[in-house]
């Protein structure tokens, strides 16, 4: 038996918070536009890592009204303060570019990280709202733009706003990019919505600013610093990232507090 706990509209969606006997706390994302395509994808996504994705039970419904039926997390990232809980956030990055490259390997893209998207259950950190994502073969979804502006690079946005950028848009890198400005925001508690406005030295400096006022893994703020490069071209991949981050082993000596 299903029961309605509450509900709620946001971005156009509407969700219906439901509790289950069987299942515990869900979600149901009802169906919108493209929502047989955010399925395939988020299903497939989950399959190929399910420590790292928020679970999908499936097509369902309530009242009649069809839905993407999900598993209900207990925090998105945005929701909580990680002061003073460094190896929470070494746990955070670590996992979360590991589930990214996963995807990556296997040629899906997200489009739309951040924090609001990266989800705590159950003592895992988990990514959710496949709601812009595609594979790299669909060349028609990749080229209509998708995302939240405020996580997309400079040459993204110039790009987004009027084709003022001629070369061409790496998928994957802008997943990064999008990643790695989350981290940066995590890490130093505030956002940096105006920060693909900025010319790219401009980004370079500020970015290399904020990481040395941070206390934390140097291996980790390197990562960071090469996932919010402004050249494409340059910047890392999510498997470069994870690889910087093991490097001698240096990470991973943060506070002992494991509560979210």
């Amino acid at each position: 038996m299903i029961e309605l706990a509450y509900s709620l509209v946001t971005n156009g969606t509407k969700l219906y918070f439901l509790n289950s006997k069987q299942y515990g706390k869900l979600v149901l994302k009802l169906y919108h536009e493209g929502s047989i395509n955010e399925a395939r994808i988020h299903m497939k996504a989950f399959k190929l890592c399910p420590g790292g994705v928020v679970k999908i039970l499936g097509a369902n419904s309530y009242n009649g009204e069809p839905g993407i039926l999900l598993q209900r997390c207990r925090y998105t990232t945005e929701d909580y303060d990680f002061k003073g809980k460094s190896k929470k956030l070494e746990d955070l990055i670590k996992s979360t570019l590991n589930t990214m490259k996963i995807l990556h390997d296997s040629d899906i893209v997200h489009r739309d990280l951040k924090p609001s998207n990266i989800f705590y259950h159950d003592g895992k950190f988990k990514i959710g709202d496949f709601g812009e994502a595609a594979s790299i073969n669909e060349e028609y979804e990749l080229q209509i733009n998708r995302g939240t502006k405020s996580y997309m690079s400079r040459a993204y946005i110039m790009h987004y706003e009027g084709g003022l950028w001629n070369g061409r848009i790496d998928a994957k890198k802008e997943d990064v990019w999008a990643l790695g400005k989350t981290f940066l925001e995590l890490l130093c508690g505030v956002r940096f919505p105006d920060l693909n406005r900025r010319d790219d030295n401009f980004v370079r400096k500020f970015v290399e600013e904020q990481l040395n006022k941070l206390d934390f893994c140097s291996n980790i703020k390197e990562a960071i610093l090469g996932m919010l490069e402004p050249n494409q071209d340059k910047r890392l991949s999510m498997e470069d990232a994870l690889n910087l981050i093991n490097r001698n082993n240096s990470c991973g000596k943060g506070d002992n507090d494991n509560t979210l």
